[in-house]
């Protein structure tokens, strides 16, 4: 029996990662103009047409087919200003804070990625950060890839970045990297020879480029430290010439079942809600989280930045079981011009199959310990709200949450994909105010952002899923005795964190990470 993705049923109702096209109510006119009559691309300040007038007409047109999809390109030629008319339109309609936008004449000498940018609030969350810190933008196919075939091009590695010293967080298992023997925790020190903490600026393209984007099947040498030096700038201890491949990436990366003094504990690494693959693979972990009969579950999302709300609520269902069957897992607020489109997102229990939809196993739990740090993002923090929302304990393991309660359907557009806020999200109890993150505190509030739970340091040296690592050991902890372990008073050497200023820090985003000038 084939396993599919539930597609058809929860397209009409949540947003995923996929082109979509909204308007103001207006006809969409795209197919009844051509490129010799296009949409003009005159702007009078506070008079906005459809963004569907603008759509696929291009400055630089593309031909033929996307290689993931087979889909033809629907580009046609237009302008510069074409591009921008439709951003702008685009987010008047759609962008959930649209009444704070600035209304920037698309005719400007901006290009697109940089005129997009400039179309997002400057307000600020009650602590004092911006409301939107998820503004950005893809390239179409490299995206499709991602998302459907599961692929990405490098080395394998998952990088994280304090300061100028760059650490490896993981390495995709079969990737180039896991063949060369780089290991999570090594400290990148050299690419090519030159220094990455001294590097000039005339070199740090090639420390940017080495390190976070080399091209497919372009090769560079990595100096690194071993997991156990970690002293800033010196090294190397080796070197590793890596090649740049395609990748296939594992969204649930390690599970274990650990027998405790008490209980059997399920452990289970998700990385990414971002790709299809996560579906099966979660079903297929809990299929055997089931048969072994677990009755606590650690689940790490420390380094998951979100993706697909339709997995999330999957993957809750298979945690709470009864306790989600029939709830509302979440609702996906619109700004006003669109309160209509509101709709209320259960906790989804079954996949479909060519043969028709199946039930999904889950361990039906009352609690789940979840590991978290700056990098636990959108989907993965809508984990903790829904199942929050119907009763389930959530136990933080870790820092806080990056602090997304928000969601897009990123329209294409010209061969790049915009992601701009849509919707916010709010639980069953109608709580979804966690814009500064979800806090782990020794007594939580499900209505608050304050989740019961304890601090724990990601050490970036103890291997992931075994018992002694310092987030997973103090999840046992408080499983086994039901508080937080002591902090510690070893005289060791100190490990390095990610813990700067008493916050876990995120890991830094693959779409911006690069150096921008020596220290």
């Amino acid at each position: 029996m084939k396993k599919t993705l539930i597609a058809s049923a929860i397209a009409a109702n949540i947003l995923v990662l996929s082109g979509c096209n909204s308007s103001d109510g207006g006809a969409d006119l795209t197919g009844f103009v051509d490129s010799m009559n296009k949409p003009p691309v005159d702007w009078q300040a506070g008079e906005y047409r459809s963004s569907n007038r603008f759509q696929n007409y291009c400055e630089t047109p593309r031909t033929g087919t996307n290689p993931v999809t087979q889909r033809a390109y629907p580009d046609r030629q237009g302008e510069r200003a074409h591009e921008k008319h439709f951003l702008r339109s685009w987010s008047h309609e759609n962008y959930f804070w649209y009444d704070e936008l600035p209304d920037i004449d698309p005719n400007n000498d901006d290009n697109r990625i940089d005129y997009f940018n400039k179309l997002k609030t400057d307000g600020l969350t009650a602590t004092g950060t911006r409301k939107d810190n998820f503004h950005f933008t893809e390239d179409e196919v490299e995206s499709d890839k991602r998302i459907i075939s599961g692929e990405t091009g490098g080395y394998g590695i998952q990088w994280t970045v304090r300061g100028r010293d760059v650490y490896v967080l993981y390495v995709e298992p079969g990737s180039p990297a896991e063949a060369a023997g780089v290991t999570r925790g090594m400290l990148a020190t050299h690419v090519n020879g030159i220094s990455v903490h001294s590097a000039a600026n005339e070199q740090l393209a090639t420390v940017n480029t080495g390190l976070f984007g080399p091209e497919l099947g372009d090769s560079y040498e990595v100096g690194f430290t071993a997991a156990s030096g970690f002293t800033s700038g010196e090294g190397p201890d080796t070197t590793i010439t890596l090649k740049s491949s395609t990748i296939a990436i594992h969204p649930v990366h390690k599970t274990e079942v650990l027998q405790t003094e008490s209980a059997k504990v399920g452990y289970l690494m998700l990385n990414t809600f971002g790709i299809r693959r996560a579906e099966t693979d979660l079903i297929a972990a809990f299929e055997d989280f089931a048969a072994q009969n677990i009755n606590e579950l650690v689940l790490d999302l420390r380094y998951n930045g979100g993706g697909f709300i339709y997995i999330a609520s999957q993957l809750g269902y298979m945690i709470g079981g009864d306790n989600a069957r029939g709830e509302t897992f979440l609702t996906l607020k619109h700004n006003e011009k669109l309160s209509a489109r509101d709709d209320p997102i259960p906790f989804y229990d079954a996949y479909n199959t060519d043969d028709g939809p199946v039930a999904l196993p889950t361990v039906n739990l009352d609690r789940v310990y979840i590991l978290s740090t700056g990098g636990t993002c959108s989907a993965s923090e809508s984990i903790i709200n829904g199942l929050r929302g119907v009763g389930v304990e959530v136990i933080l393991i870790g820092g806080k949450t990056c602090g997304k309660p928000y969601g897009f359907s990123p329209p294409s557009n010209c061969g790049v994909r915009y992601y701009s806020i849509q919707t916010q999200t709010v639980n069953a109890q109608g709580f979804g105010e966690y814009g500064d993150g979800f806090i782990p505190v020794e007594a939580g509030d499900p209505l608050t952002n304050h989740v019961t739970g304890c601090g724990a340091s990601d050490d970036l040296i103890s291997p992931l899923g075994v018992a002694s690592e310092p987030m997973l050991d103090t999840a046992l902890y408080h499983l086994k005795e039901g508080t937080c372990p002591a902090p510690s008073s070893s005289s060791e050497k100190p490990k390095p964190s990610l813990i700067v200023n008493g916050e876990i820090v995120a890991p830094p985003s693959h779409k911006v990470m690069r150096f921008d000038k020596p220290w």
